[in-house]
């Protein structure tokens, strides 16, 4: 008998302590019950982050792609007025070579002073090289340098 009922003591311990351990992790479960509410949570609240996120590069995708286009459309027109300059300036470079060449040949025709019929034909030569008239001004008041230039600068516009 003795052994008998040691076997049921035995048998009540084990079941005293299984009957712990069943509440030990009935406890852990509720808690991790608990937590996954709390997760699905979080979850739900990084996918509306992630897609505002999303929604944000989107946004500034096309704002760059707009302000590219705009940014080039500005470069296409500063090449654009820089070769229209060099244009000019090449222009002005050979009306400047072409005055220069018809104040030498008069000074080399009238010596160091130029008549007045020569000065004319100087003046005449600009102007037909220029495609503009004259200025209004009378030409003994301005040497003939600055009739010229300025008859080249109004054939340049």
């Amino acid at each position: 008998m003795t052994m008998g009922l040691g076997l049921d003591v035995l048998v009540s311990v084990l079941l005293v302590v299984m009957i712990g351990f069943s509440a030990l992790l009935s406890r852990r479960l509720s808690n991790l019950r608990d937590g996954r509410g709390e997760l699905d949570g979080a979850i739900a609240a990084f996918a509306a982050a992630s897609e505002s996120a999303e929604a944000s590069v989107q946004k500034l995708k096309r704002h760059a792609e707009s302000r590219n286009s705009d940014l080039q459309e500005s470069i296409d027109s500063g090449r654009a007025l820089r070769d229209e300059l060099a244009f000019l300036l090449d222009r002005a470079e050979d009306q400047s070579k072409r005055l220069d060449t018809l104040i030498r040949s008069g000074r080399d025709k009238a010596g160091s002073s130029l008549a007045e019929s020569d000065a004319g034909a100087a003046i005449g030569a600009v102007v037909a090289a220029s495609g503009s008239e004259p200025a209004a001004e009378p030409v003994g008041q301005r040497s003939e340098a600055e009739t010229a230039l300025l008859k080249t600068l109004a054939g340049l516009r």
